[in-house]
């Protein structure tokens, strides 16, 4: 499998994305990446590497980059030959088989979206983040792509993530919750409440409207919601985790010996907690709904977080998510 990583627009900088490139190299040797972006900034690091793992990389050229602070439409029009679009690109053209970008998420979308099309049925793709829950991971879909939609993407959400928890992350049968202000079937807004009787008719394993706190406590495998509810609960929930680590730390910091001693006996728990609210091992978030792959990753990703990148876009480029998602949308519309 060839994963295209755009190499350039990590916040930590260019070594960040080689480090991480080799190491997935190194824990999978099924992989091959092509290392997108300016061949004087990326080939001396990269000739740096581990001379076995070298085969396993080729230097593919972008002139430009895209900018957190630019506007992605008008900079996916402007800058043609920039990392993110000419990952997608190679994806396009067969040469890769899924793409990462840890860029402009906004030019991510853009460029997935428009240069390789959507999955015959979709009407808009969407973000699905995995978050940490009782039971291992819940899937929050959508979590940023599409902040006004209509009750049937609910429905298509909800197909898209079934398919993605079951085949990436390996759930059978995930329970699907549509995230609501109460369980009740009467609550909610009109969104929510027309796309109600929409899931439970969708032949998945729904459970009926989940609540914020469902996510965490292992009631469901997935929630779907638009993309503005979700990314509001996806930036509460990093908000929340940073704050309780950081009230963690002041308090072993003011209290005395005693409680320091406790706190240092409890630092393999406390490094367990820590990796379990860490979205370094979730690596990046996929774009589903697109004709490809494409994994879309934290703008200050460090080497740990792209290397689990690569492995998201391997098992969803392996998985064939894409044609999975383009058959269960023909079988639905045949059946309708």
């Amino acid at each position: 499998m060839r994963i295209a990583l755009d190499a350039m627009t990590s916040e930590l900088g260019v070594g960040e994305a080689v480090h991480g490139l080799f190491a997935a190299l190194e824990r999978d040797p099924d992989l091959k990446v092509l290392a997108v972006g300016a061949p004087s900034e990326l080939k001396p690091r990269l000739d740096l590497g581990p001379k076995a793992l070298l085969p396993r990389v080729e230097l593919v050229e972008a002139a430009e980059t895209i900018g957190m602070d630019e506007e992605p439409g008008a900079a996916f029009k402007a800058k043609r030959d920039a990392s993110v679009s000419v990952a997608a690109r190679l994806v396009k053209e067969g040469r890769a088989d899924g793409a990462i970008s840890p860029g402009n998420s906004g030019a991510s979308m853009t460029a997935a979206t428009l240069l390789l099309g959507r999955v015959p049925g979709v009407r808009r793709p969407a973000i699905l983040t995995l978050l940490p829950s009782a039971h291992g991971s819940c899937g929050l879909l959508d979590s940023g792509a599409v902040v006004d939609c209509r009750p049937e993407d609910l429905v298509q959400f909800a197909v898209m993530g079934s398919l993605f928890m079951e085949r990436v992350v390996g759930i059978a049968r995930p329970r699907v919750g549509l995230l609501s202000i109460g369980e009740e079937d009467k609550k909610g807004n009109a969104q929510t409440l027309e796309a109600l009787p929409l899931l439970k008719a969708a032949g998945l394993n729904f459970l009926g409207n989940v609540e914020g706190r469902d996510l965490f406590d292992g009631r469901c495998d997935l929630a779907v919601c638009d993309g503005f509810v979700g990314n509001i609960v996806l930036k509460t929930a990093e908000g929340a985790a940073k704050m309780m680590g950081a009230e963690l730390k002041a308090q072993y910091a003011k209290l005395g010996p005693l409680t320091k001693l406790g706190g240092l006996l409890s630092r393999r728990a406390f490094a367990g907690l820590a990796r379990r609210v860490s979205a370094d091992d979730v690596g990046g978030a996929p774009l589903l709904g697109v004709a490809g792959v494409f994994v879309i990753s934290h703008g200050r990703a460090n080497r740990v977080m792209l290397m689990n990148a690569l492995r998201v876009a391997h098992t969803c480029a392996r998985q064939d998510v894409p044609g999975r998602l383009g058959a269960a949308f023909k079988t639905a519309e045949a059946a309708a």
